[in-house]
């Protein structure tokens, strides 16, 4: 995607990337006020105005501010807003710092609005956190924000102004990382379903350490538990019995970290034969395996196709991975990034390939195409030209196959472009109202057609293997379900086992 981010779960495109301590990436979002406010609210039944000023000398830093002033005699001196906190689902169990730099008069109160879902209803509930008496210089505010019970559906940062202006400038939320050392001795799993969840053990920096564990079950349920490290500084919580097919998540929580558990729950014929593809591993030396690639690899991290593959080889050897794709990427992006490893300009997330070579690997699979071939009516009226046209594919990849050969022996696989719902992902290029009119549209089947043809045509030169992923996406009868009905491109749990499936299969040839 160029510059382009589909709505909260629509960022197009596939990662184990850092130990279980800091396994997930944390939330976090800065304003300057320098060109508007948004996820700044002030609803209209509220008192006061929110506005975003660039008046000389008003900003902290930069040109512009936010100001938050009663409106007129009916506020009462009074007024009201929000900053948004709108990071991953679910909140329970989140720790935010909420920071930045006000001015003004009058006293500005701050603290936590969110809402709530316990027992069939919904509840809306204030967390007064702490307050200031405003003076005309900035000065540096903060406040912490702990979601501390299930089913927190929503939270914010409120503020509250009382007789005066308040100025807003250089302001960030962000999730707090580790203070100290909590880890899960089984990060991911896989059980069959109506069988007992195994228990979850956590490691902790102290003995007699509380640690809370929120539990997230697949029908939404969300429940706490807590309990107290043992002398041996671990913590063991029973498992959920007879457990119904679905995602599930564990996180648990002390004072300043978090460790998180992930169990994937398959129907017993699912799971059998999954189980089955990978006996072909039984007895064989282990494998290390890099993926490379786009969201269809990243999003739901943790516990995707590529977590999956990983936990049904272990049923028979020592086989690991490491997952450093990136959400966006397109093969331009990612031969950025592998530059950035050796002082070549950096690219998004350049962090995800972080000591990306001190280890060596037996496979490496490159899995991208939809940010690739992704078309918008700015590059063609009728949305019939991609990103990437065939001439730019071959260069781009030989480059990206050189810088890889330079750093790894290892057998490197080009995976085809995924067959996707295109009629959904259609549906929502159609209904795109963006500001600027534009359009774009992700899985155009020519298109990736076009793409896969030169891909396996560079695999040909190149002397890589060729994994055609797209043919059998495309022959299932239930190809829709595979796919978010969102965007009809991100895989949803049951597309990842089935991916996962086909990546057991075509790994077979390599267990000789």
């Amino acid at each position: 995607m160029k510059h382009f981010i589909l709505i909260a779960a629509l960022l197009v495109l596939p990662g184990l990337f850092l130990p279980q301590l800091c396994a997930r990436e944390l939330y976090q979002r800065q304003w300057s006020f320098e060109n508007g406010h948004a996820g700044w609210i002030r609803f209209k039944s509220w008192p006061g105005k929110l506005e975003t000023v660039t008046t000389q000398g008003a900003a902290f830093r930069g040109r512009g501010a936010l100001i938050l002033e009663p409106a007129g005699p009916a506020d009462k001196d009074n007024a009201r807003a929000w900053m948004l906190i709108t990071p991953r689902e679910p909140l329970s169990g989140c720790r935010f710092l909420v920071r930045g730099h006000v001015a003004g008069s009058g006293t500005l109160s701050a603290g936590c609005f969110r809402k709530i879902r316990a027992e069939g209803k919904n509840i809306q509930e204030t967390l007064p956190t702490a307050s200031w008496e405003l003076t005309p210089e900035y000065r540096e505010i903060s406040f912490e924000i702990f979601c501390d019970r299930p089913g927190i559906t929503s939270s914010h940062a409120e503020f509250r102004l009382k007789g005066g202006k308040a100025y807003f400038d250089q302001f960030s939320v962000q999730e707090l990382p580790n203070r100290t050392c909590l880890s899960a001795e089984t990060p991911f799993t896989v059980v069959p379903e109506g069988s007992d969840l195994p228990p979850l053990r956590f490691l902790t920096e102290k003995t007699g350490e509380t640690v809370r564990l929120f539990s997230f079950a697949p029908g939404g349920e969300q429940t706490l538990r807590a309990g107290r490290s043992s002398g041996e500084k671990k913590i063991e919580f029973p498992g959920l019995k007879k457990s119904a097919a679905g995602e599930y998540l564990f996180r648990a929580v002390t004072d300043g970290a978090f460790s998180e558990v992930r169990m994937s729950v398959l129907p017993r014929k699912q799971f059998a034969g999954l189980a089955a593809r990978a006996n072909a591993f039984a007895g064989k030396k282990p494998m290390r395996i890099l993926y490379l690639g786009d969201s269809l690899s990243d999003f739901l991290h943790d516990h995707n196709y590529t977590d999956k593959v990983n936990f049904f080889l272990n049923l028979h050897g020592k086989s690991s991975f490491r997952n450093a794709a990136v959400h966006g990427d397109y093969v331009t992006r990612t031969l950025q990034r592998m530059r950035g490893i050796h002082g070549g300009k950096k690219a998004f997330k350049q962090f995800r390939y972080q000591d990306l070579w001190k280890e060596e690997y037996d496979l490496i699979f490159i899995w991208l195409g939809h940010n690739d071939t992704v078309s918008n009516t700015r590059w063609s009226r009728d949305l019939s030209v991609p990103r990437i046209l065939p001439p730019e594919q071959k260069k781009l990849y030989g480059e990206l196959l050189g810088e890889i050969r330079r750093h790894s022996k290892a057998r490197i696989i080009l995976v085809s472009a995924a067959s996707i719902n295109f009629e959904q992902a259609l549906k929502l290029s159609e209904s795109m109202n963006r500001p600027d009119h534009m359009r774009y549209l992700f899985g155009r089947p020519e298109l990736l057609e076009q793409w896969n043809r030169t891909l396996r045509e560079i695999a040909a030169e190149q002397k890589t293997g060729y994994f055609d992923i797209y043919t059998p996406l495309a022959a299932c009868p239930e190809k829709n379900t595979l796919f978010s009905p969102a965007d009809g491109l991100h895989p949803t749990d049951q597309g990842h086992n089935f991916i996962a499936g086909l990546f057991l299969d075509y790994l077979k040839q390599f267990a000789d």
